[in-house]
């Protein structure tokens, strides 16, 4: 997380990492998988990343920005879907339901 927290931008593809960096308020890069045989979970929430299909395109936008605004509604409900309630006690609630498990 430290790395993620002292980058300006983060380039990934389906990998948690990409949620860190999205609570970091990272700009997030993901490359154009055109085969379509793997799944973006980005789908349906494109306006919170750009993506990029040449090295070229990656250059471009480091080096101009990227002019989208945050949308925090839309990174709220995104986070939620993905890790519950983005408060910063995921672990508290997993060690409780641990425990409950443990306990029955």
């Amino acid at each position: 997380y430290d790395l993620i927290k002292s980058a300006a931008y983060v380039v990934g593809f389906n990998s948690s990492v990409l949620l860190e960096a999205m609570i970091a308020k990272r700009q997030i890069f993901i490359p154009i998988f055109s085969n379509g045989i793997l799944e973006d979970y980005f789908a349906g929430n494109e306006c919170l990343v750009s993506y990029v299909q040449y090295a070229s395109d990656l250059k471009k936008c480091m080096n101009q920005g990227v002019d989208k605004a945050p949308n925090q509604q839309k990174e709220y409900n995104f986070l939620k879907e993905f890790i519950s309630i983005p408060d910063g006690k995921s672990s508290v609630r997993a060690e409780s339901e641990i425990l409950s498990t443990v306990d029955n």
